[in-house]
């Protein structure tokens, strides 16, 4: 069963359903990038040797990638928050309403790996942001209970993502390349 099929069957939400399939989406093109990293000279720091929130020197990788997570959760229309380590600062979208969610994410996790070659991956968690009366700080620092859905993805023999929804256990798609989508693993 691929990714799509899974999220509609188990009847999760259009909101979170629509941000995993697009977190889905660009881990596949951050696994293409991970694995043209030495050809495409995407290895090594960025120009400017910035640091990220984590105190980490970003990587060239680090910065592509959450470029390409920041576009297409935006795009999205479904966050309101997006709260990246390659960030210093959340980055607030829209305002909260019934369908918005607030995601957190590393979308490189373990880049300091990229010049050799050893496996990596991308983070992510999510959680329900509805209420506009809150002040940001509060909205953010959310305990770990009040998360909807979480996963990974690692980029290594396999690309494969595992996804947890509240309730719903533990799922591991692997990329089939030759479809261009996660598939039940």
């Amino acid at each position: 069963m691929v990714l799509r099929n899974y999220l509609q069957n188990e009847t999760i939400p259009h909101n979170l359903s629509t941000i995993v399939q697009e977190i889905a989406v660009c881990c596949i093109e951050i696994g293409e990038k991970v694995e043209r990293a030495a050809l495409d000279n995407y290895q090594g720091l960025v120009t400017s040797s910035s640091i990220n929130s984590s105190g980490d020197e970003q990587k060239k990788l680090d910065v592509i990638s959450n470029d390409i997570m920041m576009k297409a959760l935006i795009g999205t229309g479904y966050c309101s928050v997006l709260l990246s380590e390659e960030d210093d600062h959340a980055v607030i979208v829209q305002e909260p309403n019934s369908e918005t969610c607030m995601v957190a994410f590393d979308p490189l996790d373990g880049s300091s790996n990229i010049d050799c070659n050893c496996c990596i991956g991308t983070i992510f968690s999510i959680y329900e942001d509805t209420d506009p009366t809150e002040i940001l700080d509060n909205r953010i620092r959310r305990s770990g209970n009040e998360v909807v859905c979480a996963g990974y993805v690692l980029y290594g023999p396999a690309t494969e993502l595992v996804l947890t929804f509240t309730g719903k256990g533990v799922r591991k798609f692997t990329l089939d390349r030759k479809l261009g989508c996660f598939v039940d693993t």
